[in-house]
Parts: C-alpha cells; sequence; structure tokens
C-alpha cells in the first residue's frame, strides 16, 4: 500500500498507483498553500507547506488532521468545529461512510492578530466496505475579500428571501432526478433563554457554532443555510427513512450543546420522494416548517415529519389564533373558580382561577381546545395577565363588601416565566388593589429536566406570595423534586389519584407520598376528587384539602359568592 514516492488510492479502478506530483496537480486546483496524505490504514503521511507558515499540520508524532489539535492551536469557537470534524473523520475510518469528501471552514485565534479564516477539505479514498482508507487533502487561508464576500453572501442567503440558496437546491434537484432528498428544518427551543441568560454575544457565537458544523455535517450531496434566527434548513439526498433518523441524531449529538450549554433543537422534516411535472422548492421548505412548529413546546417530542393532515391542523391552529385574538380584543375570556374544600369538614377553603371562553355563538369553551394555541402564539401571556387582574378585583371586590375572603390561586404559565417580569407585575396588582398578599396564591407547573426556575419561585416566596406546584405526579418522578423544593403546596394531579387508586400498590403509593410531603412540612391539595371512595382514602393518608366534581364544578364568580353564604 506504500511505497516510496506514490501512493496507492484505494477503489480507483484497476488498481492505479499515483505519484505524488499527480496528487499534488490533484489537489492545487484552489491555489492552495497547504498540501496532505495519509494512509489510514498504516497510519502514515505527508505534509507539504511551501512557505505557507498559517498552520502547523507538520508533525512526526500526529497525522496532519490531528497536529491541529495537539500543537494547540485551536482555542474557543474553532477547537469545538474542528475536534468535531476530526471525530467524525475518524469514526470514517472504523465504520462505512458515505461522504466521498468532507471540508470545514474555522476561526484560529492568532496573539495580536485579527483571527484567520481557514478551510480545509479531506478527499476520501474507501475500502471495500466503505470505511475510509486514505485521505489526500488540501487547505487554505481566506483573504480578506473572501471573508467580505463570504460575510456577505452569508447575508444575502440567510435572508427571508434566500434566492441564491434556492436555486442552488433547484439545480441539486435537477442534477439527480432519481435520487430522493429530505429538507430538514431545526430551531434551538426557547432560544431567548440563551441570550438572557448568558448575554447576546454567546447567543451570535451559538447560530456561529451551529452554522460552521452543518459544514462539516452536511456532504457534497446536500446543501445548507441559516435561514433566519436562529432556524436553520439542511437538505440532505437519501435512500431509506433510517438514513434521515441517523442524520438527524448526528445534528443533534453534534449541534445540541456548546461550551457547557445545552439546548433542545426541535426538527421538521418534509421529503420530496417523487418528482412531478411541477415541485416548488419552497412549499417543501414550507411543510418541513409547519412540521417543526406542530411539535414546538412539546416535552417528549422533537422530531416532526409533515403529512396533509398536519398542514390542515396547522391552518387550523392558525384560525384559531385569529379568533382568539379577536376574543381577548372583545372581552370573551371570563374567570371561572373552582371551590377548593376541607376533606374532613366539607367546608370552603379557597378557590382556583380557571380561564373559559364565552364565545358568542357556541357558548362557553373549555380551554383543552385553544389553550396550545394561546402558548404557540404568545397570546397565553395576555390571557394570563387578565386572569390574574380579575382575581385582584374579585378579592378587592370581597373585602370591601366586608364578606369573608377566601384565597384565589391563579395559574402562571411556563412558557414565558423566565423571560417575563412576572414578579413586578403580580407585585404591581398587589399594590394596585390594595389587597394582602397572601390572598393571591401563585400555581406554577414543576417539570423534571427544564423545569420552573427556582429563582422565580425563591423570589415570589419572598415578596409573600404562596407558591403551589401545579400537576404534582404527572409524567415523571416528582420526588427528586421534593429535596429541594421551593414550593409551600402540592397539588396531587388528577390523574396520579385516578390511576394509583386502581390496585393496593398504587393506593401505598399514595399514602407514602402524602405521608413524605406533610414530614418535609408541605401542605397538598388534590386535584379531580370525583368519588367519596376518594374522598375518603385522601383523608385516612391524611391529605387535608381537595377540589373536584365531587363537591363542585368550576363555576362563575356569582355562583362562587352564593356558595359563600
Amino acid at each position: 500500500m506504500w511505497q516510496k514516492d506514490k501512493w496507492f488510492f484505494c477503489g480507483v479502478k484497476d488498481m492505479e498507483f499515483i505519484t505524488e506530483k499527480k496528487v499534488l496537480d490533484m489537489l492545487s486546483e484552489h491555489g492552495s498553500s497547504v498540501y496532505f496524505y495519509w494512509n489510514c490504514i498504516e497510519n502514515k503521511w505527508w505534509v507539504k507547506t511551501g512557505n505557507f507558515k498559517g498552520l502547523n499540520l507538520e508533525s512526526e508524532s500526529y497525522n496532519p488532521l490531528e497536529a491541529l489539535i495537539a500543537t494547540g492551536q485551536l482555542t474557543g469557537e474553532g477547537y469545538f468545529v474542528y475536534n468535531r470534524y476530526y471525530q467524525r473523520i475518524l469514526n470514517g475510518t472504523r465504520n462505512p461512510i458515505k461522504a466521498d469528501s468532507l471540508s470545514v471552514t474555522f476561526r484560529l485565534s492568532v496573539k495580536g492578530e485579527e483571527d484567520r479564516i481557514y478551510t480545509l477539505v479531506s478527499y476520501f479514498n474507501k475500502d471495500e466496505e466503505g470505511r475510509i482508507a486514505e485521505i489526500s487533502g488540501e487547505a487554505w487561508e481566506f483573504t480578506g475579500q473572501e471573508v467580505m464576500d463570504q460575510n456577505i453572501l452569508s447575508r444575502f442567503t440567510a435572508d427571508k428571501s434566500p434566492t441564491v440558496f434556492y436555486d442552488r437546491v433547484e439545480q441539486m434537484l435537477n442534477k439527480n432526478p432519481d435520487s430522493k432528498y429530505a429538507f430538514i428544518q431545526f430551531d434551538i427551543e426557547c432560544f431567548k433563554m440563551i441570550n438572557d441568560r448568558y448575554g447576546t454575544d454567546m447567543g451570535d457565537r451559538v447560530l456561529a457554532f451551529i452554522d460552521n458544523m452543518l459544514a462539516v455535517l452536511c456532504t457534497a450531496e446536500g446543501a445548507y443555510m441559516r435561514m433566519n434566527a436562529d432556524i436553520f434548513l439542511a437538505v440532505i439526498s437519501y435512500q431509506d427513512p433510517e438514513d434521515i433518523t441517523d442524520f438527524i441524531s448526528t445534528l443533534d449529538f453534534n449541534l445540541s450543546w456548546y461550551e457547557g450549554i445545552e439546548y433542545k433543537l426541535v426538527y421538521g422534516v418534509s421529503t420530496l420522494d417523487e418528482r412531478k411535472d411541477y415541485y416548488d422548492v419552497r412549499e417543501i421548505i414550507d411543510g418541513a416548517s409547519i412540521a417543526r412548529q406542530s411539535i414546538k413546546g412539546n416535552e417528549l417530542k422533537n422530531v416532526a415529519v409533515f403529512n396533509q393532515n398536519l398542514k390542515k391542523d396547522i391552518e387550523h391552529r392558525k384560525n384559531m389564533g385569529a379568533k382568539l385574538r379577536h376574543a381577548l380584543e372583545n372581552n370573551e375570556f371570563v374567570m371561572y373558580l373552582q371551590p377548593k374544600f376541607d376533606i374532613e369538614t366539607e367546608t370552603l377553603t379557597g378557590a382556583e382561577a380557571l380561564l373559559r371562553w364565552n364565545h358568542p355563538e357556541a357558548g362557553i369553551i373549555l380551554p383543552e381546545q385553544f389553550l396550545s394555541v394561546l402558548e404557540s402564539n404568545g397570546l397565553i401571556l395576555n390571557v394570563d395577565k387578565y386572569i390574574w387582574e380579575q382575581a385582584c378585583i374579585t378579592l378587592k371586590k370581597w373585602i370591601d363588601e366586608g364578606k369573608k375572603v377566601y384565597p384565589i390561586s391563579v395559574n402562571v404559565s411556563r412558557v414565558y416565566i423566565d423571560t417575563e417580569n412576572v414578579v413586578d407585575y403580580l407585585k404591581m396588582l398587589i399594590h394596585k388593589y390594595k389587597i394582602p398578599v397572601n390572598l393571591l396564591e401563585i400555581e406554577i407547573t414543576e417539570t423534571a429536566g427544564g423545569g420552573t426556575s427556582p429563582d422565580i419561585v425563591n423570589e415570589l416566596k419572598e415578596n409573600g406570595f404562596t407558591m403551589l406546584m401545579d400537576d404534582f405526579g404527572s409524567g415523571y418522578s416528582s420526588l427528586t423534586v421534593l429535596r429541594s423544593t421551593p414550593f409551600d403546596v402540592l397539588k396531587l394531579d388528577r390523574a396520579f389519584l385516578s390511576e394509583f387508586m386502581e390496585n393496593d400498590r398504587g393506593k401505598k403509593i399514595i399514602s407514602h407520598t402524602i405521608a413524605m410531603s406533610k414530614d418535609m412540612g408541605l401542605k397538598l391539595v388534590a386535584e379531580g376528587v370525583e368519588t367519596q371512595e376518594q374522598a375518603e382514602f385522601l383523608q385516612s393518608c391524611g391529605c387535608t384539602t381537595a377540589q373536584g366534581f365531587y363537591y363542585a364544578e368550576p363555576m362563575t364568580i356569582e355562583e362562587f359568592e352564593q356558595l359563600m353564604h
């Protein structure tokens, strides 16, 4: 395989030997200043740099691709991008790889000088099983004009009308009419949170990192772009659906963390399988966008594939969004109250404020039919603020009328709790209506992994608010939360109660959960109590407060006031 002044390229027809001169001629199309060759099987290499001193690829101990890492030239973003590039090539020497070449563009920090930008390309010759056996490559530094040209092109193709990119994709599709292509659009879930927590400079670095890594992960048979903000698009050819799954897994493994910051990526996929007389690249991309948006905020899912039913659902959600905006402008949302009762005495102890839509034609509509739309289009904050204020107005009315006043708990959505100044707004309402802070209780759903910021909960507690953890026991091991929870009250989820009441083992879990919570000084409220059996069991376990249809359904303020008397 290795001969003096000659290198055998695996896979070349008739086992042709190619001289070093022919290798250099082949690699010099870009006028590059650095050329290298690496026999991966025998681990032998050579490097030709001429007078080029920018990259130190020459080493007796490290192959040309590893030398950049080993000599410590790369730091920060440049190291992240290049190291993952090298790891992908290393994996290709052990396992079959589809790509015939891979390129990487990275920055190299030079003390006292502006960062230098380099492109490095590795061309592969593979064995019969598709593993990389030999690599020939080249590298070159961007000139000042090339850096400027790249920035201009990046701005142009990342606009909302990326004409150059669309043309390139259409040429790629026309050139390979028998190939199948997948359009994969993805974004960072809650990207604004990165900017808020770590600063916009870090946010920009994360986006630049993803952009640079896409150059590493996408082969010459594909294309990629940053569309706008934190939304990216990759177009790849594929043979089987597993190819798409594998590529998304590669993206997720390489792109979902940067410099110790982890974040969730959400993917939408739209495919072009059968070529018709007419197809529109923009429509295919729109399909990927629809799929991506369909699972925004979904804790359990981060990949969706476009289909016509999904398109109809999105159109329905858009129409619903317009109607909800109209409802907000016309004060069609109303506050209902669900009473809370002492289980032992069955006397009233308080209420939870609930949202209802009083539609002028359809009547009262429950939030299950529209809440997800409110959350996805950002209206949930406006509606939450409306309910908070209605609760304060009601409490103030009871105080002024000299009635016995029961505390009202209001929900705070997790969608914006880390990005909006919830604490100051709630404090403003308390001062505006001059009501004791203990009468307005705050309910927040706590989840494992990406849950509510304890800083927000602690700040609300420090200002006198009573904090209730909503939906305790739903969907994950809530016991892990109890060790250091800042909440005052746990609300047992209705599903937790109904499912675990079905057998003795489940009842023991409920009993021990209640006992442990009490030992830690936490109060409990059981939601969704619907039968006398459930109420008596909860009482026997030491739970003191409950709400549900067994006691009373959600009701208007007027009906609640009648219940008070």
